[in-house]
């Protein structure tokens, strides 16, 4: 549908006055002040049904690159939550969505979790004056705007007067965005005066800002199964020579990897205000961000190109944080001020910019899920070097000079293999993990102790693939042939030990620790580890001959308990390590971090009854290694045990023959035809899912926060997932026999 404000012409100078028979309005005023701090401030409305109010929600973020200072807050109004609540109604009346399911558990009786905050003070005004929470806009007489925030311990009030003309966005002041028609104007050199006072300090302000108005016909209505959200990337630009541009740069939501963005529009404006289009710009990403609160990747860092007019611009971010948080499933922005360089019709330029990007369009599972983490190699290089460094290996082994070894052996036998390791992907989502569990037991920003810790877990998880491989005789790990095939087993077991140890070497040189975190997080690793050998040790038990099917086939409920608490002290001692270390970072009450513990170890369980599904389904699409490891072990895992016990006794006699260690071993299809007749996967999903409505109850006790929806979700979307797999490679095969 095309709004009727796609033909109204936009005015030439700022007007607050809102378009209420638009869908989807926006007030966006960034900046920078002259104390070296970066303001965004930005005002959403969304137009409610006839009996419903429009709804209301703002965001600010004022940020100090050199120093790290960052306050931010997201505020909602009451209208706005219930406009969400009931397309998200909607959407469940179609689609199952855990985290939706959360979602609307979370916010029953107009609560709200951080880091958003509902308000109760919210208005807006046919004039344009509009307050959301302690923000509030202004229009002036003079064409000016008045911006207040008054957050905690922050008192912020700017007047930002009208210096150069503005110019509309899109030739005639009207665009689209993924197909969507908007309107709107922007107005690039606003002087900005006025005071600022944190911490009950007070100092004057001055800056320059850029104010952006615009409205249009896209928002959350009359979806149909997912939120819509259109994915773009609009570059604001003001240049020390007195011009300025503006580029909008958009893409339709798609398969990933993510299309090519089309450039929607671009302006530039000269300093006597003249404007003109600068025909087709293109931007080429740098580098990529990952938000560790919402998982969100964005491009960051742009080279901004455009042939007919000579444009050539590098734009390098000013700070590492720029994520604002909205209130969809995305949960977040970026807005990131920049450094801007380069040429501009054959001239030399030098300026800032701001940058805003929507992060490719997911689901908060398929991201948890789906997602290589960007962030964890870098972490791990500042406590591994990839080549032989002698002070390094002194400090490693606690000597008072550097060994005289061969450096290139070492390199051989220790760093190349361990980062071939590393380096071969894996979804990193134990990472990803603890984080969450530091933002559920109450973390607001991410120190360089929590960053550090990020490799720990990865580490750990990786020497026990490397030892498992071994003992279990695999050919693949990751795509790639496993390490004891390309280094030799005696190597890679040493490999898969040292990965045991590094994490502790991490954690005696991280600074910030107290000696009791310090001593806490050492027994709580050590502890994984000496769980994660016993559930080692009742697996390569129960593999390979060394005990009676039969008598366990006999004992299904007894063995299931018991393969339940291998899973937990094997897959789930991990988890539960991720959770404590969390808690210890963060002083965590003892009831918090007993809750999040056993949550987090049921988690490992349910992973580790999905895991054994892959196994037999697709491992090698799924896991980059060979399928069926465990059937050809002759090992018992759930799976096994669901769809044997259940046989009829002539067929489970067949089986008993043959397993384990039979010359003529059954096949894997011979395998999913008794998953077929018992409808084995099905009940271990079930199973999954009464692990983890047993927990459920146990996230109660943390703060309402978006990391407890994601808590909720996580398991249950990986269980959803699998069961539509199964049911899809259910039908496949049927289809693929008749």
């Amino acid at each position: 549908m095309h709004s009727k404000t796609s033909n109204h012409p936009c005015p030439t100078r700022p007007s607050l006055a809102p378009h209420p028979e638009s869908e989807i309005e926006w007030w966006h005023l960034h900046g920078r002040l002259d104390d070296g701090r970066f303001l965004v401030v930005y005002v959403w409305r969304y137009r409610g049904d006839i009996d419903t109010a429009d709804g209301l929600s703002a965001a600010y973020a004022l940020t100090h690159p050199e120093t790290g200072e960052r306050r931010q807050t997201t505020w909602i109004d009451a209208a706005f939550l219930r406009q969400i609540r009931t397309v998200v109604t909607e959407v469940l009346s179609r689609h199952d969505d855990p985290y939706l399911d959360a979602f609307l558990r979370e916010t029953t009786g107009n609560r709200l979790f951080a880091p958003f905050t509902l308000t109760r003070e919210s208005r807006l005004t046919a004039d344009g004056r509009v307050q959301v929470g302690p923000i509030r806009l202004a229009p002036r007489d003079d064409g000016g705007v008045k911006v207040d925030v008054c957050d905690e311990d922050l008192l912020l009030t700017l007047t930002l007067e009208p210096g150069t003309p503005g110019f509309p966005m899109g030739d005639s002041g009207h665009f689209s965005i993924a197909g969507k028609p908007m309107s709107g104007y922007t107005f690039p050199r606003l002087q900005a005066r006025g005071a600022v006072t944190v911490s009950g300090v007070h100092v004057p302000a001055r800056g320059d800002f850029w104010f952006d108005h615009q409205w249009g016909p896209w928002s959350f209505r009359h979806v149909k199964k997912y939120f819509y959200h259109p994915e773009w990337l609009y570059v604001a630009v003001n240049l020390d020579d007195g011009r300025s541009l503006a580029a909008l740069l958009s893409r339709q939501r798609g398969s990933q990897p993510a299309p090519p963005r089309s450039c929607t529009y671009a302006i530039g404006m000269e300093a006597s205000g003249a404007y003109r289009s600068l025909g087709l710009v293109a931007t080429e990403p740098q580098s990529r961000w990952e938000s560790l609160r919402t998982n969100n990747l964005y491009e960051f860092g742009w080279h901004l190109s455009a042939r007919d007019t000579g444009l050539q611009l590098e734009l390098t971010p000013l700070h590492a944080d720029p994520e604002i948080y909205v209130f969809t499933k995305q949960r977040g922005l970026l807005e990131v001020p920049c450094h801007v360089e380069g040429q501009w019709g054959g001239q030399p330029c030098r300026g800032w910019g701001f940058v805003e990007a929507f992060g490719d369009t997911l689901d908060v599972n398929e991201f948890f899920w789906g997602q290589e983490k960007s962030h964890l190699a870098d972490q791990l290089e500042r406590f591994l070097p990839r080549t032989y460094d002698g002070d390094w290996l002194r400090r490693n082994c606690g000597l008072t000079k550097p060994p005289r070894i061969d450096a290139g052996a070492f390199e051989r036998g220790i760093l190349q293999p361990l980062w071939s390791m590393m380096d071969r992907g894996g979804k990193g989502w134990r990472s990803a993990w603890f984080t969450t569990c530091y933002f559920a037991l109450g973390g607001h920003e991410i120190s360089a102790e929590v960053r550090s810790l990020l490799p720990v877990t990865e580490l750990l998880h990786t020497g026990s693939l490397i030892i498992d491989d071994i003992q279990d005789g695999s050919a693949q790990r990751r795509g790639r042939p496993a390490l004891h095939h390309e280094i030799g087993s005696d190597l890679a077991i040493n490999v898969g030990c040292y990965c045991y140890f590094l994490p502790l070497e991490i954690v005696d040189r991280i600074a910030g620790l107290s000696d009791r975190q310090r001593a806490r997080i050492h027994s709580i690793i050590s502890t994984a580890l000496r769980q994660g050998h016993v559930g080692q040790a009742m697996d390569l038990m129960w593999s390979k001959g060394r005990f009676d099917l039969a008598e366990k086939l006999d004992d299904r409920d007894g063995v299931r308990v018991q393969l339940i608490e291998q899973y937990r002290l094997k897959s789930g001692c991990q988890l539960e390590a991720i959770a404590r270390i969390g808690a210890t970072l963060l002083e965590a009450p003892t009831e918090w971090t007993e809750s999040i513990a056993e949550y987090s170890w049921r988690f490992g369980v349910v992973f580790q009854i999905i895991d054994d599904l892959i196994d037999v389904q697709e491992a090698q699409a799924r896991l980059g290694k060979e399928e069926g490891e465990d059937l050809r072990n002759g090992k018992l895992n759930i799976v096994l045990l669901f769809a044997l016990s259940a046989l009829a006794p002539q067929a489970r006699r067949w089986w008993l023959e043959r397993l384990p260690g039979h010359k003529r071993m059954p096949t894997l299809d011979e395998l999913r035809v008794a998953m077929a007749e018992t409808d084995a996967a099905e009940r271990c999903l079930r199973l999954a899912e009464g692990l983890m409505d047993e927990a459920d109850g146990l996230l109660d006790v943390l703060p309402a926060t978006d990391a407890r929806l994601v808590m909720r979700s996580a398991p249950r979307w990986l269980i959803e997932q699998r069961r539509r797999r199964e049911r899809h490679l259910c039908r496949h095969r049927l289809s693929s026999a008749g």
